[in-house]
């Protein structure tokens, strides 16, 4: 029967017996068998209320301890419910390297929630998910990277990505040195990409010349996502021309003649889009494709 009394003492004026409650509340929330009990009866509430704490001491524990409490599929929802998302958000931006952490692996376990994804960018997530995107620490922008992931799975968001700038973002994540960054930024094309005006803007920002290399990753995973995206932008009249100018036939040839019917069947998709322009027809006949 303590965490009542300790939940309480999270409102304390005290800002040291705060402090000490909030620690509290963090380490018992990374026990999965008690972290309902802090949801539950209206103490989690008072545990989003002290994110916006003025103390980063109390803002870190806080974030840290809705960081593990996201983990659990059942406190998604009512997290969001109590109104954190805004207050993550503003410690995204401008919380130190551990509070942003804390906070950006809050924001990418709730965005696993289905109901979560158009809230999350209704109330203003995307901005600071793509600044985080933007950081030279790879730990914070590998949680963006998965949280924007996530969000791309919705069909609106698509569009909302494109709106606040991003695909420069998720393009630029290409070249990051963390594969796992890579791997999740190429999720996020190849779910982008399905919208027309994405196509054009993926290949403007520089995708392509980083596509066609990644096509000879032997990375199984990566290999499929980059010919998907493939296979999303050149379907684009505009995309077809550039994808043979910037070197794409020859690693693509390469994948037709795979021994693997998965990998054929992928890079067949992309030559049959590539056929219908004129230029194409030709460099795939020059380059060996047609036997």
């Amino acid at each position: 029967g303590g965490l009542p009394p300790l939940v309480a003492l999270l409102r304390s004026p005290v800002e040291a017996v705060q402090e000490q409650a909030v620690v509290a509340v963090r380490n018992i929330s990374a026990n999965p068998d008690y972290d309902s009990k802090i949801v539950q009866e209206g103490r989690l509430a008072r545990l989003v209320a002290v994110l916006g704490s003025s103390s980063e001491a109390i803002q870190e524990q806080a974030a840290g301890a809705l960081h593990n409490l996201s983990v659990n599929n059942e406190n998604k929802a009512k997290i969001v419910a109590k109104g954190a998302l805004p207050r993550l958000f503003h410690l995204v931006r401008t919380g130190n390297d551990r509070i942003k952490e804390h906070a950006a692996v809050a924001v990418r376990n709730l965005s696993v929630n289905p109901d979560n994804e158009s809230k999350i960018v209704e109330e203003g997530g995307l901005p600071p998910l793509l600044a985080m995107l933007r950081s030279g620490d790879e730990a914070i922008q590998l949680q963006a990277a998965v949280a924007l992931r996530n969000l791309s799975f919705s069909p609106d968001n698509e569009v909302r990505i494109a709106a606040e700038n991003g695909i420069p973002a998720v393009v630029g994540c290409l070249r990051a040195r963390d594969p796992k960054v890579h791997e999740h930024a190429l999720v996020t094309l190849r779910n982008i990409s399905g919208n027309q005006d994405n196509k054009v803007r993926i290949v403007q920002e520089g995708a392509l010349p980083v596509l066609i290399a990644a096509m000879t990753t032997p990375d199984d995973g990566l290999r499929d996502c980059v010919l998907a995206v493939l296979r999303n932008i050149t379907l684009h009249p505009e995309n077809k021309v550039k994808f043979v100018r910037e070197g794409g036939m020859p690693p693509l040839v390469a994948l037709v003649r795979s021994l693997e019917p998965r990998v054929q069947e992928q890079a067949a998709v992309v030559l049959r889009n590539l056929s219908v322009n004129v230029q194409s027809k030709v460099r795939i006949v020059k380059e060996g494709g047609l036997p």
